[in-house]
């Protein structure tokens, strides 16, 4: 059973793909890296999951008819802001295109406020496995991505970590 979560940048790919490694059951974040073809990609994910923010620029369903999609559907400002960032460019172009092709695709759209509240959804549409609360309440409390994480000043963080470096080197 081979799953996709999908979504712009900043919208807890990678907390999902935490969420859904467990017991059996394995998803990548971003597993498309480091592979040089779909066939390469294809193999590596097989009866695995893959939780990617890249997936939505790559016509990829073809390899994948029969895999599962939930989408995390949220706006591009997050998406681009990271870029401007962590980057220093400007996606908007890029993410509006991702954007677009994220909203017509097939699959269980979830709004990204609504994760929390739609894990049990989430899980049991993935995957054949028991849901397990227990676990998800835990990882709820982690509080790790969520609720606009990235709306944190993070260029005041990176400016501080360029402020430690040079005074310790």
């Amino acid at each position: 059973m081979t799953f996709f979560v999908l979504g712009l940048p900043r919208s807890r790919t990678a907390w999902l793909a935490n969420f859904l490694t467990y017991d059996d059951l394995f998803c990548y974040h971003e597993g498309i890296n480091g592979c040089h073809s779909m066939d390469e990609y294809k193999q590596k994910i097989e009866n695995c999951g893959d939780s990617c923010t890249g997936l939505s620029l790559i016509d990829f369903e073809p390899y994948f008819p029969d895999a599962k999609k939930v989408i995390i559907d949220s706006n591009t400002e997050r998406a681009v802001e990271f870029g401007k960032t962590m980057f220093d460019a400007d996606l908007t172009e890029l993410m509006a295109i991702a954007k677009s092709r994220l909203d017509n695709m097939e699959g269980l759209h979830i709004s990204l406020s609504d994760i929390n509240h739609r894990l049990r959804e989430i899980w049991e549409y993935l995957t054949d496995s028991p849901f397990n609360k227990k676990r998800a309440d835990q990882l709820i409390k982690l509080n790790i991505q969520t609720e606009n994480i990235y709306d944190i000043d993070v260029k005041a963080m990176l400016n501080l970590k360029e402020s430690v470096t040079s005074c310790l080197g």
